[in-house]
């Protein structure tokens, strides 16, 4: 079985094949674990990977004195 032809796509990584299926990812401590998200709709697996609070980028106000 091939995967579906979409002339306005252009694929980045295609693993595609009939049965069982399994992945498995190493994620970095910036990720926060508790809450990461999966998402399986028609056939598509989104996964949400929020950055742990400790990695946000954040403004500092520097005073001038």
């Amino acid at each position: 079985m091939k995967p579906p032809n979409r002339p306005d796509k252009q694929d980045i990584l295609i693993e595609y094949q009939v049965g069982g299926y399994y992945r498995q990812f190493t994620l970095a401590e910036v990720i926060d674990q508790n809450k990461i998200d999966a998402e399986l709709n028609n056939g598509i697996l989104r996964l949400t990977l929020p950055k742990a609070e400790k990695a946000m980028p954040r403004q500092i106000a520097v005073k001038a004195g």
